[in-house]
């Protein structure tokens, strides 16, 4: 933080909401979509090859099969999940 004392980041003039994240899995993330709000011209999306160093970021992938999301003492298996990001998914019965 010394090392920054005192700096400010503006855009067009105006001062910016900087964000700080210890770990982002990986890739940078719009700050509109987990705190919600409009995104600025200056907030973008992007890799960030250094996370992967980082012994706190992690990345797993799960399958989870058409019998177990649609067992019925199951309901909707995304309901059984905490923190889970679905990329792509099929309605439940």
């Amino acid at each position: 933080m010394d090392a920054t004392r005192g700096q400010v980041l503006t855009y067009s003039g105006d001062l910016v909401r900087a964000y700080y994240a210890a770990s982002n899995g990986g890739q940078t993330e719009l700050p509109g979509n987990p705190w919600g709000g409009q995104n600025m011209p200056y907030d973008v999306i992007k890799d960030d090859p250094y996370d992967i160093e980082n012994p706190s970021s992690k990345v797993d992938t799960a399958t989870i099969s058409k019998t177990l999301r649609t067992s019925k003492s199951w309901g909707c298996a995304t309901s059984i999940f905490s923190g889970l990001l679905i990329i792509s998914s099929a309605p439940c019965p």
